[in-house]
């Protein structure tokens, strides 16, 4: 009856173009913001790096580390077109880069101040498959290698330019500085050390092998290693003359990979399954520890890092020694890849890479205590690291989770000490964008534009009502990165401070300060009745769980040094968290007592929570052991074991799906072993729909296409796809309640844009192709009320906030609104069994309230809030219909209504409230009442 009335009230659908541009965030002109950052070069005070920027192609930035810091070093080539530029050596004031010419069709190699006019060619021409390496200078000439036929050396004058070769060779190794010449060791017939006065190539002395180390000094000589040809890996020294080149010592039989690096007064040398240490004598060589492979000796002033192969396989464990065997110790012992290694002022950063095939940030202080992984994804074939006093630069990292952009970051190893130096996107518009959240028919999100940094905005789809809510880091730093709601309000983390807001700027304030000592608070997350966060300093984590109060507010677990914090879960009455505490990473679980808090055991990862059951993984020998548990030792049992623990999950009502590191695709219902799912290759977070599971496979064959799953094989199909082979990327998100999908993708006629889909192939249609000559790029962003809302760039006015009125797609909306007051059972909640369409029963319920007891439905069509006394508020505005129901012994209730099969009620809105007779109840009538629900009828 009461939607029959909808029917009659109700203005007409609107007859404008399904999406439409709100407002234009950051109108702004165009700033230098980059993408694609790679190849870190450090240099004295600084690191200059490449990457690409709009109008600028991809030259040469310099950072200091920080972001006012960070600049365009020289544009190359002037104007849009790319230098391709890549630093090879900082040489006093000046850079040399390897880069196309800008007055001719070739690439060659330059120097240069910084500046136009100081900037020379100093060897060339080149083609862009050229290899070029600077070897280093002898009296004032610099002196390179290319392999544009075989190895060519170089010479070269740093400042005037002009180049002469000297010499060729089949193989170029290692090269020093010594004494005024460049010494290198070199192959054409025969290999050797070779010599070089800035205009002469000398050889010096044949070696009879293969050299495995490059150099390292040591008592005015210079000490590598070379494999004979009888398989022999001897020590070699040289005062740079063909009589003071000698052989020192053999150290067993060769690996073909070795290193040596000077430490303190004698040398440290990983060669033949073995760790020695020597004063440059044969007598004085000594052997620290044998066993497997060492490599990557890093000296880190009185210790010395070293990585050892793990017995079996190609995986490391990192070492530490002070030259002696009993300060020869075990520092991070969980098996890993290790690339790039680099030493800053009193620690070391590396990529590291896990038996997964998850690509990890490491650091180290040569400690166990101080050494562990930063959570931040990179890939190190497109990364590369330069230390810059205690910080290191990283190019390449990734955005977790699962982006695909390459940046440059500084990081001094904490969580709070990573920042991007340079953005995402090209101006104008917003650079990036956040999570966001629905308060009531508003949506509040973060987004990043150049005048005011990373903050909070608001909009209800007019450009009027679209607007930067407070600037709360004043100017263009970051101020925030996430909001969520909570209890009817936006909350959101502003440095160390917990902040609320109605979505204006009067009703935003400061609700909490946890932990006043702490560098900021991070990764809140929100249910029904807390919220969880951590807070951060340079030596730990402390994580908290709060109900909004400052005597609501507790920390949830003891505070010790090196302690930090990961996947944080609230289920029920209990919060899951994985602890780290150097290598040792526990699964506990607490009701937020000492008696309620349990250790569950080691464990490499949360995966996610199915009903309520918590899932988790632990590493075993075998494998990775899939596990289940409701936070007691009795009710854990172990579902299975996996080759590689999931990365990304998404769950139906009863079963969890999820994609491992190879992109293979599982479910399990929390209590039977896992099953594989017939999906090719996933590389994206799977989304849950309405009744389904939703992923992105990237088939090698037929590009990327869309699949569905509610968990099980039979019920695995392919859904749909947007073109005959979509090579483009392909991105999936939930408009609303689930039965309508946002993708992002091409079909191969157009570039990157919006599309709708049903989950089906016919139901799946370009939304409108908003950049006709390039790529819109779109990213769905959240749902408000009755308007979903995403980014895009339409070629003009670059990446701006756009709307899709969800009764033009057919989507569908079920959003909780507003608070209510507690009871007896504490706050009741409403919620909705089934999506309101047409033709179908709706079906409400309220839990949490008094068994046995009167309960009433409020409808109407708007927001309101009306209080009736003892802190309870009337939400539903314009009511029209009630209805009642009695609850079960439970505290349940529900009520069914029938919809009419009428397609003009697509879109339109209606709220509900409940309101229960409660001994308890807070209201001035006696009664508890629920938060609101908004519902948007879908198709």
């Amino acid at each position: 009856m009461f939607l029959r009335t909808i029917a009659v009230l109700s203005v007409a659908l609107t007859t404008a173009a399904a999406q439409q541009l709100v407002a234009e965030l950051d109108p702004a002109p165009a700033t230098i913001v980059t993408t694609n950052a790679q190849h870190a070069l450090a240099g004295p005070g600084h690191v200059w790096f490449t990457a690409e920027a709009p109008g600028l192609g991809r030259e040469l930035f310099r950072t200091d580390g920080t972001v006012a810091g960070t600049s365009l070093w020289l544009d190359h080539r002037a104007g849009a077109a790319s230098s391709s530029a890549r630093a090879l050596a900082v040489v006093g004031n000046r850079v040399v880069f390897h880069a196309v010419n800008p007055l001719a069709n070739e690439f060659a190699v330059f120097s240069s101040d910084g500046t136009a006019a100081g900037t020379v060619r100093m060897h060339g021409p080149l083609d862009h498959n050229t290899s070029v390496r600077v070897l280093g200078s002898a009296n004032g000439r610099l002196v390179l290698v290319d392999n544009r036929a075989n190895w060519r050396v170089i010479t070269t004058d740093v400042n005037a330019g002009g180049s002469t070769m000297i010499g060729s060779f089949l193989e170029v190794g290692a090269a020093v500085e010594h004494n005024g010449e460049l010494l290198l060791l070199g192959r054409w017939d025969d290999f050797g050390l070779w010599a070089s006065n800035g205009t002469t190539l000398f050889g010096r002395r044949p070696l009879g092998g293969m050299a495995v180390s490059g150099f390292a000094a040591l008592g005015g000589l210079q000490y590598f290693l070379v494999d004979d040809p009888t398989t022999q890996t001897w020590l070699w020294r040289t005062d740079g003359s063909a009589a003071g080149t000698m052989q020192v010592v053999a150290l067993g039989s060769t690996q073909g990979q070795s290193s040596i690096a000077t430490f303190g007064a004698q040398l440290l040398i990983g060669a033949s399954n073995a760790l020695f240490v020597s004063d440059g004598t044969a007598g004085g060589t000594t052997l620290v520890q044998p066993g497997s492979l060492t490599r990557s000796v890093t000296s880190l002033g009185s210790v010395a890092l070293f990585t050892r192969r793990v017995a079996g396989g190609i995986q490391q464990e990192l070492w530490r020694t002070d030259g002696t065997p009993a300060g020869t110790q075990l520092v991070f012992g969980p098996p890993h890849t290790y690339q790039g290694m680099v030493a800053a002022q009193g620690c070391a950063f590396a990529f590291a890479t896990d038996a997964t095939g998850f690509h990890h940030l490491l650091r180290t202080d040569g400690t166990a205590a101080g050494t562990w992984l930063l959570p931040m994804l990179t890939r190190p074939d497109q990364s590369s690291l330069a230390p810059l006093g205690a910080n290191a630069i990283v190019t390449g990292a990734l955005r977790p989770p699962f982006a695909n952009t390459v940046e440059a970051y500084v990081t001094d190893g904490t969580v709070a000490g990573t920042s991007q130096l340079l953005q995402v996107q090209g101006g104008p518009g917003v650079r990036s964008t956040g999570r966001s959240t629905a308060v009531g028919e508003t949506l509040l999100f973060v987004a990043e534009t150049a005048a005011t940094g990373s903050e909070l905005w608001r909009t209800d789809g007019t450009a009027a009502g679209t607007q930067l809510v407070q600037d709360f880091a004043p100017g263009p730093a970051n101020g925030i990165a996430e909001v969520v709601t909570y209890r009817g309000e936006a909350w959101f983390i502003a440095g160390n401070r917990l902040w609320r807001s109605d979505g204006t700027a009067a009703g935003s304030s400061i609700a909490l300060q946890p932990d006043p000592a702490a560098n900021s608070l991070f990764g809140l997350v929100a249910n029904e009745d807390w919220l969880l966060f951590t807070s951060t300093n340079t030596l730990s984590q402390r994580l908290w769980r709060s109900d909004g109060t400052v005597g609501g507010t507790q920390q949830l677990d003891v505070a010790a040094p090196w302690q930090f914090f990961q996947s944080w879960r609230q289920l029920g009455s209990r919060t899951f968290y994985l602890k780290s505490e150097g290598s040792n990473r526990r699964l506990w679980c607490t009701d937020g007592t000492a008696t309620g808090t349990t250790d569950l055991g080691l464990a490499f990862g949360i995966v996610s929570e199915i009903g309520p059951r918590l899932v988790f993984v632990r590493q075993v020998i075998s494998g990775f052991q899939l596990v289940s548990t409701t936070g007691t030792a009795a009710s854990t049992i172990v579902l299975g074991i996996l080759p590689m623990p999931p990365q990304a999950t998404a769950a139906t009502d009863s079963r969890l799906v999820w994609a491992d590191a190879t992109g293979a695709v599982y479910a399990t219902d929390g209590l039977l072993p896992p099953a594989a799912l017939p999906v090719p290759i996933v590389r994206q977070p799977p989304v849950r729909g309405e009744t389904a599971v939703y992923l992105v496979s990237e088939d090698p064959v037929a590009g990327r296409r869309l699949y569905r799953t509610d968990g099980t094989v039979a019920g695995t199909s392919l859904a749909a796809t947007i073109g005959a082979n979509t090579a483009g990327a392909l991105t999936v998100a939930t408009i609303g309640a689930g039965n309508r999908l946002f993708l992002a993708g091409s079909d191969g006629g157009s570039g990157n844009e919006p599309w709708i889909s049903d989950g089906s192939q016919a139901g799946t249609y370009r939304l409108a192709d908003l950049h006709p000559n390039g790529n819109s790029n779109p990213a769905w962003l959240g749902t408000a009320g009755q308007v979903g809302y995403f980014v895009a760039d339409d070629g003009q006015r670059g990446r701006e906030l756009w709307k899709v009125d969800l009764g033009a797609v057919g989507a569908a909306n079920v959003q909780p609104f507003g608070v209510g007051c507690n009871g007896a059972a504490g706050e009741p909640r409403q919620f909705a069994g089934n999506l309101p369409r047409p033709g179908t029963n709706l079906s409400l319920g309220i839990d949490r309230a008094p068994p046995s007891s009167f309960a009433l439905w409020l409808f109407g069509t708007g927001i309101g809030n009306q209080p009736v006394g003892g802190g309870c508020t009337v939400l539903v505005q314009d009511l029209y219909f009630i209805l009642w129901n009695v609850t079960d012994a439970a505290g349940r209730a529900t009520v069914q209504l029938a919809l009419p099969a009428n397609p003009a009620l697509i879109g339109m809105m209606a709220t509900s409230q409940g309101s229960m007779l409660d001994p308890l109840g807070a209201s001035a009538f006696g009664t508890s009442v629920t938060p609101g629900l908004l519902l948007v009828i879908g198709a």
